[in-house]
């Protein structure tokens, strides 16, 4: 028959306040390094990865995203929109005019690249869009 251990029956050891506080403290810098390390690795091996590479990961990065998303019930959906709304928002807001600048020019140049590789049915399509919002907005005035 095994022996089991018996249990001290002595006080229990009581670790003082500053002991305690030191130890979070240590937590929470070792919690801390942990994300800025993988941060820093992350962002070495993207600067090193090839055309390739970096396809393959948008493309993974799609497929998940737009798996959580389909999965997502309506009520988490428009939280998600509307946390993407506020962050936009304040982004926007203490953006400086160059940033602004910048940022509105590379969305001329996305949307450019974006039209000239649409097929004419999508062109259709898209024109329909803008056309139907168009008319919502005039009887919404």
């Amino acid at each position: 028959m095994p022996m089991r251990k018996r249990k001290s029956l002595g006080r229990k050891a009581v670790k003082s306040k500053a002991v305690e506080h030191t130890r979070a403290a240590e937590a929470h810098d070792e919690k801390s390094a942990g994300p800025q390390a993988d941060q820093v690795r992350h962002s070495l091996t993207r600067a090193a990865e090839t055309p390739e590479q970096y396809q393959v990961r948008l493309q993974s990065q799609q497929f998940h995203q737009n798996a959580s998303r389909a999965a997502e019930i309506p009520e988490q959906r428009q939280s998600r929109l509307h946390e993407d709304q506020v962050l936009h928002r304040v982004a926007r807001a203490a953006e400086t005019p160059e940033k602004r600048q910048s940022r509105l020019q590379e969305d001329q140049v996305h949307h450019r690249v974006f039209r000239a590789a649409e097929t004419p049915i999508q062109h259709v399509v898209r024109l329909l869009g803008l056309r139907k919002q168009r008319n919502v907005a005039i009887t919404l005035k």
